[in-house]
Formats: structure tokens, C-alpha cells, sequence
């Protein structure tokens, strides 16, 4: 079209037909220019994309898990940072879309201006007639039409190319071969008496809980309850089956200070982790002041409920001065008298010999 019009104004104004069509190809020109920083872009645009996509959907498909461990506060602090970078190359993209649409209206209209400019000091010379001034005034436009044209697919085709790149390096991925694996001869999986129920009444899981407690009393063991959502189940059969003959801890522990009071009662000692550093843990912090100290120990559940300021992390004791701090804080006392007393309450508890422990409860000699 601009070759068209050109040969058509050639006729009419040579100047003004010549200036219009040096102009056309610098819309390309642009276009050629944005390609390189766009592809860029756009390439981490959709990595963003999907990566959000594919995150999103496996913390929805582990919601029950991550409540359960109490890592969905911290999951939703991990969305909240990957959506708040995909905002954000978002508006990188809009943003270099909107500029290079900027240069080539620019460019665009720029030329049409110039050539009208042009048609109009010609007129003025008298080397162009008012017919031809008109011609070249409503044609002006049309000279850059297709090339704008070009520019706003231009973003569209883009777009299209670094979502094709990543659905192609996906099809290309090495399939494994099958067959390649050794598999021994015998082969067989069997499952012999094998129960899982999910009925209210828990009967499957009463049962063996109790059975586990008679094998504690049998060997004279301490035991170590783990209980949750079923917290009057628990402490019925704890009371009536167990009572504290053998010791034991309630591990973890996540219930009020009533369910507390019953446990410590009956001489349980109770679990306490990197829970109680958490800013929800309002039960857990009102049990561990309540509790005397002589009854709690410390834990950490590892590799789970790592304490703030390393939640969501793997858990290990390299981050129980967390937990020491924060029941210091709690209970108004320093940090190493929390260090003694619940390492004498965990010597207690598992019965360890004392001379492990040195001459102060707490830290080991050097020979240990």
C-alpha cells in the first residue's frame, strides 16, 4: 500500500511523495528494535506465570496438610511475595507495551504531519495545486496504516511466541525409555489385614491407641501422645487406660489450659516447639504460663513448625533458642533457667542417667 500510494503522489508532488515513504519504514525499524528487549520480557513473564500457577495449585491441592502442620500462614506469605513479582513484570510488560505503541503512533502521525507540512509550503510555492494539496492532506494517513497495523499484531504475535517456546521445550523434554529399569523376578506387594477408616467413631484407632498404651505399662515405657482434633477421645482413654502409671508427654501440644490441667493432673508432661512463637499461638502461649515449669519440655516436631523467625523452614534443635526465648519471655524468667529446668524435665521423663548432664542440668561436660 505504501509503494501504491507513493507512485500515485509521485504524479502530484515528488518532495512530499518521497518524504512520506522514508518515513514508513522506520515503523519496522522500531518494531525490529523493542523485538530483542521484548522477548526478554516476555520470556519471564510467562515463567512468572506458570510458576505462580503451578505454586497456587499445589498449595490448594495441600491445604489440609498445610494446616495440619500449621505452615499455611507461611504459604500464604510465599503467594502473596510470588504474586506480588508477577504484578509487578506484569506492569513491566504493559509498560513496554504502551511505549513502543507510543514510538509508533509517533512515528506514524509524525510522518503524516510532515508530509502534510510539506504538502502545504508546496502549495504555498506554487509547486503543487490545491487538488494536489488535498490529495496529499487525506492520503498522508493512509501511508502508515498497515505498518501501525503490523505494530499492534506485533505485541499479539510476541505474546504468542514465548508461550509456544515454553509448551515447545516442554514436548521436546527426553522421554524415559521404558523397559530400561532392572525388576527382580519376585515382585510381589502383599497387604495382609490392612484397615483404614474414617468412621466417627474412630473404633480402629481406639483400639490400637490402647493397645500401644498396654505395651508402654508391659515395658514400663513413658509414652509419647501425639493428639489432634481429637482431643476428648484422647483424654478419655488416657485417663482410663493409662492415668500416668508410665509417664509419658503430651506431644506438641495444641490444646487451652483446661485440657492441660487434666494431663498435668495425671503427671503428664507437656511438648512444647516453635508453635509458641507463632503470633495465632494465643492457647499454647496461656498453657505455657499456666503450666509450672516443671512440667514442660521443649521439642521440635522436626522437620516441621520451624519457629518464627525461620517458619516454614526445616525444622531441627538448631532452632529451639527460639523456643527458649520465647517461654522466657512468657513466664518473666531468663532464658537459662529455662535451659536447666527443661532439661532436668526431659531427664526426667526419659529416665536418662544423670551424670550425661554434668554437674549443671542442661550442659553436657566436655567429654560427652
Amino acid at each position: 500500500a505504501p509503494i501504491t500510494l507513493f507512485c500515485v503522489l509521485c504524479t502530484v508532488n515528488f518532495p512530499a511523495a518521497i518524504v512520506l515513504l522514508i518515513c514508513v519504514p522506520l515503523i519496522p525499524v522500531a518494531i525490529a528494535a523493542v523485538q530483542t528487549w521484548a522477548k526478554k520480557l516476555l520470556g519471564k513473564y510467562w515463567g512468572q506465570y506458570t510458576a505462580l500457577g503451578d505454586t497456587f495449585l499445589e498449595n490448594l491441592q495441600g491445604l489440609t496438610t498445610l494446616k495440619i502442620y500449621q505452615a499455611d500462614g507461611y504459604k500464604n506469605e510465599v503467594m502473596n511475595r510470588e504474586a506480588e513479582k508477577f504484578r509487578k513484570i506484569t506492569m513491566k510488560v504493559l509498560t513496554m507495551q504502551l511505549n513502543s505503541i507510543t514510538i509508533m503512533d509517533l512515528i506514524a502521525y509524525g510522518g503524516a504531519a510532515l508530509g502534510v507540512i510539506l504538502a502545504a509550503t508546496q502549495f504555498a510555492a506554487g509547486q503543487v495545486n490545491l487538488f494536489g494539496c488535498l490529495l496529499i492532506l487525506l492520503l498522508a494517513a493512509d501511508f502508515f496504516l498497515p505498518m501501525r497495523q503490523l505494530g499492534s499484531f506485533f505485541h499479539v504475535a510476541m505474546n504468542g511466541m514465548a508461550a509456544s517456546e515454553k509448551i515447545f521445550r516442554l514436548l521436546d523434554l527426553e522421554e524415559p525409555k521404558q523397559g530400561s529399569c532392572p525388576f527382580p523376578e519376585q515382585g510381589d506387594i502383599c497387604c495382609r489385614n490392612l484397615h483404614f477408616s474414617y468412621e466417627p467413631d474412630r473404633e480402629i484407632q481406639k483400639k490400637w491407641f490402647v493397645r500401644q498404651l498396654e505395651l508402654a505399662k508391659e515395658a514400663g515405657l513413658p509414652v509419647v501422645i501425639h493428639s489432634r482434633d481429637a482431643a476428648k477421645d484422647t483424654l478419655d482413654i488416657m485417663k482410663s487406660e493409662h492415668h500416668g502409671e508410665t509417664g509419658g508427654v503430651i506431644h506438641c501440644f495444641s490444646y487451652g489450659v483446661e485440657i492441660a490441667k487434666e494431663y498435668l493432673d495425671m503427671g503428664y508432661y507437656l511438648g512444647i516447639g516453635g508453635v509458641l512463637t507463632f503470633k495465632n499461638a494465643k492457647k499454647l502461649k496461656e498453657v505455657a504460663e499456666y503450666a509450672p515449669l516443671s512440667r514442660l519440655v521443649l521439642e521440635t516436631d522436626c522437620p516441621y513448625l520451624a519457629p518464627v523467625p525461620d517458619r516454614g523452614k526445616r525444622n531441627s534443635s538448631l532452632e529451639l533458642p527460639y523456643v527458649v526465648k520465647a517461654l522466657a519471655e512468657i513466664r518473666g524468667i531468663t532464658p537459662e533457667e529455662v535451659i536447666r529446668a527443661t532439661a532436668e524435665n526431659a531427664r526426667k521423663l526419659y529416665r536418662l542417667p544423670e551424670e550425661r548432664y554434668g554437674n549443671e542440668a542442661g550442659k553436657p561436660e566436655a567429654d560427652h
